[in-house]
């Protein structure tokens, strides 16, 4: 998927792991247990801060954490049993572990229906009464259990307190399916936290929605995640650091038979007025700007794209172009995406640098100085950002012709070091100027670099004659061509920014437009390392 974002426009010079031993199933305890946490942690309470021994409670209430296996003779832990296990009942008891507490296997108060529980009251036991009869009592005997739950509780964590930390991949090695189901078994020692998985496939990061997570015991997790796939061969990976720093990894090989041709989603936003703004500050071209992305991927990335291509919205007016129409396009097209589509946003407007942020104007953009950053209704670049991180697609571009564009890219750097690998992988932005200079909007009818952009797409960026322009081939074009022009044919220098750049750990390579309607391709965006990247940049300009 790609998600192209292109903002252009602002008047030049106006910068506005458990063994079985079957016999008896574990009962599952009563009370209704919350929704696992992907992070495991055996919280059990303390009396006090200045104690260091931690002290069950006899209770039933919060979060189920295991089932312990104790000898009745040795009054010994055994084991950890998962929920529904089979036991041997005559030999073994059972201790339902909870956050809050310990409980056994059945109701205290129903003691007298196991007559040969091991938390029985045995005080009286060893009296006799008339000729040689012993008395045996049926009362549950809360302290013996305590002690007796608290040394089985000692005796797991030391017992499994080395489980070794580990992560196993469950998926089919053969789909024919956009979207997979993976499962995750997670085994690590009780009380281990970790943080989120990462995915990756082909060594770029895919976001994971997460199905259910399930706590099969203390030491062994399951999670099940649904993923975008694209077609072809694909190494899928997972990567799981604990809070510790420890990291563990898993990979395997999925073969997705899956015939999707992607499509292709625009958001085309130009906007000429401003509802808000004297007509001095309203703008020519930026409307032209818009429609020309429109008219140039209609006329060559139709049959790119199969005649799945969509363009939102078809007309350009102020009503369409606020920042709630465009907010809930962006929306409207995140429920549409798929893996394999691409998604392009292309806005032609006012750039502004306000308390060292960048924003970009919607048609209902105000001055306004009661608010925090002195604007009302500007899109600002952290939203921006957001979407090129979480749109659920693999292919993003974000192009940005805008004055002090170069900001964004800045910005969206410092962001992109916070995030897995696979989400900054699918992101590309080009910048119309650096986060210093205006950008000419009177160029031929249109903005200096929406005009560059489109000689570009339309043929002039096909640095290696395979009749198709892809993303790096762009990308090197304005690079190369907005500072050259606008030194030799305006008053105006602008320098078109590019991220990712050669320098990065892995570059995207994707179509864009098609020169020969007739030339059958075989979608395959690739991946490249950074000499890769160099070396096809170098070839590009040879």
């Amino acid at each position: 998927m790609l998600f192209l974002v292109l903002l252009a426009g602002c008047v030049s010079g106006k910068p506005l792991p458990v063994e079985p031993e079957p016999l008896v199933k574990v009962a599952s305890p009563s009370p209704v247990e919350t929704a696992p946490r992907p992070a495991t942690q055996l919280n059990t309470p303390v009396q006090s801060k200045e104690k260091a021994a931690t002290l069950l409670e006899l209770s039933d209430q919060g979060d189920y954490q295991a089932s312990l296996l104790i000898d009745k003779k040795s009054q010994q832990y055994v084991k950890t049993v998962a929920r529904g296990e089979a036991y041997n009942q005559h030999k073994y008891e059972l201790v339902h572990l909870f956050s809050e507490g310990a409980f056994p296997a059945y109701p205290p108060h129903e003691i007298a229906n196991h007559k040969d529980s091991l938390f029985r009251d045995t005080t009286f036991d060893s009296i006799s009464v008339g000729s040689g009869m012993v008395l045996h009592t049926t009362d549950f005997d809360k302290s013996k259990f305590l002690k007796i739950a608290r040394q089985a509780v000692a005796q797991m964590k030391e017992r499994l307190g080395n489980t070794e930390f580990k992560v196993t991949m469950v998926a089919d090695g053969t789909v024919a399916e956009e979207y997979v189901k993976i499962k995750l078994l997670i085994q690590h020692r009780p009380g281990l936290q970790f943080a989120q998985p990462v995915f990756s496939i082909s060594n770029s990061s895919m976001y994971g929605d997460l199905l259910s997570s399930d706590k099969k015991s203390l030491i062994l997790t399951e999670q099940v995640y649904k993923l975008g796939m694209p077609s072809g061969k694909n190494l899928l990976q997972v990567k799981l650091v604990s809070l510790e720093g420890v990291e563990v990894t898993d990979d395997k090989l999925v073969q997705n038979s899956f015939k999707a041709r992607p499509a292709i989603h625009i958001v085309a936003i130009g906007v000429d007025v401003f509802t808000n703004l004297a007509k001095q500050h309203h703008l020519a071209n930026a409307v032209n700007d818009a429609r020309l992305v429109r008219e140039i991927f209609q006329d060559k990335g139709s049959k790119l794209f199969g005649n799945k291509l969509w363009v939102k919205p078809y007309y350009l007016g102020p009503q369409h172009t606020t920042k709630a129409n465009i907010e809930k396009l962006i929306s409207q097209v995140r429920k549409e995406i798929k893996p394999n589509d691409y998604f392009l946003f292309y806005v032609a407007s006012h750039g502004i640098i306000q308390n060292n942020n960048y924003y970009f104007a919607p048609s209902d953009f105000a001055i306004d100085p009661s608010s925090r950053h002195g604007l009302a209704n500007a899109f600002g670049e952290g939203q921006i950002s957001e979407y090129l991180i979480n749109i659920p697609s693999v292919f993003r571009m974000a192009i940005l012709d805008t004055c002090h564009a170069g900001q964004e890219v800045d910005s969206l750097k410092e962001e992109l070091r916070r995030v897995p690998l696979g989400q900054k992988n699918g992101v590309s932005v080009l910048t119309a100027t650096k986060s210093t200079q205006v950008a000419s909007d009177n160029y031929k009818g249109h903005g200096l670099f929406t005009y560059i952009l489109g000689e570009g797409l339309n043929g002039k960026a096909d640095y290696n004659k395979d009749s198709i322009v892809d993303s790096m081939e762009i990308a090197q074009y304005v690079k190369k061509n907005v500072g050259r022009v606008s030194r030799a044919e305006t008053a105006v220098v602008q320098d078109a920014m590019i991220l990712p750049d050669s320098s990065e750990q892995y570059v995207r390579r994707f179509e864009l437009t098609l020169l020969e309607p007739k030339k059958t391709i075989q979608f395959r965006p690739n991946i490249f390392t950074a000499k890769e990247a160099q070396l096809y940049y170098s070839a590009m300009e040879k």
